[in-house]
């Protein structure tokens, strides 16, 4: 059987976009693991992954979770490396 982690590692975005993919669109992970696939195969996929985690951070933040607003925000950074 496929489990969670195979299909993180065959959506081609890490474990940390997944679940900030999941929080941002209301999905279980696995779903968040089949859209980050298919965001990914598009032109602007990286992009759209971006502001997906740049939206997060905003609610995070709004929310007061700061410890959650923290790794966003490194996730964030990760990403324009």
């Amino acid at each position: 059987m496929i489990a969670l982690l195979d299909c993180i590692a065959l959506s081609g975005a890490i474990s940390e976009e997944v679940v900030a993919i999941a929080m941002h669109e209301n999905l279980p992970p696995i779903l968040a693991a089949a859209l980050a696939h298919h965001t990914l195969t598009q032109p602007t996929g990286t992009v759209v992954i971006r502001e997906m985690i740049l939206d997060e951070y905003g609610r995070a933040t709004a929310k007061g979770d700061l410890a959650y607003a923290d790794r966003l925000a490194a996730l964030f950074a990760e990403a324009d490396e």
